[in-house]
């Protein structure tokens, strides 16, 4: 499954993909700049996907800039992760020297996200 969510944020998101990589799990992949114009629609798509299957992963690979509002929605869906039932899974890549990666280091994003380098790594990690 392949779902363009450029409805969400009407322009403020070039894109946002969500794609099935497992009958349990999706990829919400977000391109370009993610900030807090595009914050509700990523919220949107994460929540959707979490809606829908167990484990979702954030793949922040094609992302070029994100902020401090990018950063609350990741530790808010994070947060949500943790209150559901067992099982319930979301993790975060992030190429190591790219800016989200910078900007999610600076915070000690590790201390309250699954962070990863790459997907391989991110979907082993969920156990696909």
């Amino acid at each position: 499954m392949t779902t363009d969510r450029t409805r969400y944020g009407v322009g403020a998101v070039p894109s946002i993909r969500v794609d099935r990589v497992a009958e349990h799990a999706l990829v919400v992949s977000p391109e370009g700049e993610v900030d807090l114009a595009s914050a509700p629609a990523l919220r949107e798509a994460i929540e959707d996907a979490l809606s829908a299957v167990a484990s979702v992963v954030v793949d922040l690979t094609a992302v070029s800039f994100i902020d401090s509002s990018i950063v609350g929605v990741l530790a808010t869906a994070s947060t949500d992760v943790a209150r559901r039932e067992a099982g319930s899974q979301l993790v975060v890549v992030s190429p190591p020297g790219s800016h989200p990666r910078r900007v999610l280091d600076m915070v000690r994003a590790a201390t309250f996200l699954r962070l990863y380098d790459d997907r391989p790594a991110a979907l082993a990690s969920i156990g696909w």
